[in-house]
């Protein structure tokens, strides 16, 4: 069952703010990218946030003072954020995501937010209303792979979720674990990309990267050795 968590009032920008129990949460502020570099008024979100799990489909930074860690919120009419292996980038899922809304607000304002499972289940809504409201959806297990959320009239700010699930690097026949039978297909994917994606149509060929420089080529070999031949 979905459990449906609301702290109320203003949640500052870092990340000891907002406490709970379990694994580790990661909070995005959009003012600043993982790297330390800052976030410029003409950016739009989209793979900048992928190593620490989570694309999105292109909003805009929205410099508001209104933003509960200034100066920037994120904001379009629809946001989507999808969460990946920070490793590689490929599609994954976590237990717990959500996100406040800007601090400014007025009744009917507010934040439609929807949350899907890998096959676009619908399996949470929540609308997200009052001035730096934050609220999440919470699952036993990890199965939300996106959220949704609707912006009417207020921008996402502090967008709060447990790293997604990583992948398993070196499975590249996707049978779930990593034998001498992944070794065909990982020099397939090496020396033959458009092959491999006829061989393996149900495969992401990102499980060869084992590197996590979020390329599949050479520098991934010794990894790959490492994974079949452990010490």
């Amino acid at each position: 069952m979905k459990r449906t968590i609301r702290l109320a009032a203003s949640i500052a920008g870092l990340a000891g703010t907002i406490v709970l129990a379990g694994p580790p949460t990661t909070i995005i502020n959009f003012d600043t990218y993982p790297d330390g570099s800052a976030v410029q008024p003409t950016d739009a979100f989209t793979t900048q946030y992928s190593t620490v799990g989570v694309e999105f489909n292109g909003p805009g930074p929205s410099g508001n003072s209104c933003s509960i860690s200034p100066p920037n919120h994120a904001y379009a009419k629809r946001i989507v954020a999808s969460f990946v292996d920070p490793c590689t980038g490929v599609a994954s899922v976590t237990s717990y995501a959500g996100t406040a809304q800007d601090s400014c607000w007025v009744p009917g304002e507010g934040i439609d937010m929807f949350a899907y499972d890998r096959d676009g289940n619908q399996i949470g809504h929540e609308f997200n209303a009052g001035g730096g409201h934050f609220t999440a959806f919470s699952f036993p297990q990890p199965v939300i792979a996106r959220l949704d959320m609707y912006c009417i009239l207020q921008g996402i700010d502090n967008l709060a979720f447990i790293a997604p699930v990583p992948v398993l690097r070196g499975d590249l026949n996707c049978d779930g674990a990593v034998t001498s039978s992944d070794v065909g297909p990982f020099v397939l994917a090496l020396i033959d990309p458009s092959g491999y994606a006829g061989a393996f149509p149900s495969c992401d060929i990102r499980h060869a990267d084992m590197n996590c420089d979020r390329r599949v080529d050479g520098l991934d070999i010794q990894g790959y050795i490492d994974a079949i031949f452990p010490p």
